[in-house]
């Protein structure tokens, strides 16, 4: 057996290594994801939203932020389902300035 066929032979348990590794990388970082509830949610609030039920969507999204608080994205829609509401729009800044803060650039 030439040198260079052993390394070839040699790698191959090297490469099922690295793919039981990535694979199990894969599924922590998919544990971290949102719960179906949360998604279930979120179409809620989203539909909501463009429904302009902004009452609806406040309320969803109350829920929503109790589950993840430092969500950027529940953050802004729940500033501006505030905001085009039209009643309180000074309770919206919060929420966008949040929002801001935990955006990633």
């Amino acid at each position: 057996m030439r040198y260079s066929e052993r390394i070839v032979d040699s790698t191959k348990p090297g490469k099922y290594f690295l793919l039981i590794i990535f694979l199990s990388l894969l599924s922590a970082i998919t544990a971290f994801g949102q719960t179906k509830e949360e998604k279930k949610l979120r179409v809620q609030a989203v539909k909501a939203l463009r429904a302009e039920r902004f009452d609806v969507a406040q309320e969803i999204y109350t829920d929503l932020l109790k589950l993840n608080p430092e969500n950027s994205d529940y953050n802004y829609e729940m500033g501006l389902a505030i905001y085009e509401e039209g009643i309180h729009r000074g309770k919206a800044a919060p929420y966008l300035e949040k929002a801001i803060q935990n955006t990633d650039k």
